[in-house]
């Protein structure tokens, strides 16, 4: 199999950039990408390197006891990854949880629904938590009596070191990927990401840039997806 030289959603943005640029329509421009790359036409090309959609391809990576933080800037899909993340865990059978300081209840189920609006299987209902009092305590304690969650999605990060009331944010994080581990549950966190990374010189943003009003250690996690404008990266924590 031929080696592209870019992944496949940089072509798309090359292809989008040809129609900015010259004025063509989009297929015009997908077809000349793909015959830079040694195809007659964007469609062989897509039926080659046909990919997982991008929740799969996280799924895939994460193994039992996981953690896995999602960041990104305002409106990049963060939320859309992590309900599509639960609700593809959901219709595998397993119990799954939602955790959110952000959303309400109606709202996450509404965007869960949305989610599987288009296919054919009915997700399993989540197990959803919007009480003012979520911290570290509070989710494994709700956890420990639903036991065998499959996925358990927070969000968000940065929202559990609102109150003064509760321990560090980094102390609530140890509290949480240690119960992962040994429970076996993969937890998904949301994360802001810092408004510096948009006057950086970066494509992507990476751990650096998660917003930390209180510093916390982020080796702990296992995994992070950022995205941005389209793009996304997955890499090992730190």
């Amino acid at each position: 199999m031929n080696t592209l030289s870019t992944p496949i959603f940089r072509l798309k943005k090359r292809a989008h950039q040809l129609v900015r640029d010259e004025g063509i329509p989009l297929h015009r421009a997908l077809d000349r990408v793909a015959q830079l790359e040694g195809f007659r036409s964007w469609s062989l090309l897509a039926s080659r390197y046909k990919t997982d959609p991008l929740h799969i391809q996280v799924l895939n990576q994460m193994r039992p006891g996981h953690t896995l933080l999602v960041g990104g800037r305002p409106r990049q899909g963060k939320t859309k990854l992590g309900l599509e993340l639960v609700a593809r865990a959901a219709v595998a059978g397993g119990p799954v949880a939602v955790f959110s300081l952000d959303y309400t209840e109606e709202q996450i189920r509404a965007e869960f629904a949305r989610t599987w609006e288009s296919g054919n299987q009915s997700p399993r209902s989540p197990i959803i938590d919007v009480s003012d009092q979520i911290c570290a305590d509070h989710i494994v304690a709700r956890l420990q009596k639903a036991p065998g969650c499959s996925i358990v999605l927070i969000d968000y990060l940065q929202l559990l070191d609102q109150s003064r009331a509760t321990p560090s944010l980094d102390e609530q994080l140890h509290v949480l990927t240690q119960f992962a581990k040994s429970s076996g549950c993969k937890m998904v966190f949301l994360a802001q990401i810092g408004r510096g990374f948009e006057n950086s010189s970066k494509t992507l943003p990476d751990f650096e840039d998660v917003r930390q009003p209180n510093p916390c250690d982020l080796s702990r996690f296992d995994l992070g997806c950022f995205l941005h404008d389209g793009e996304v990266q997955i890499v090992p924590a730190p």
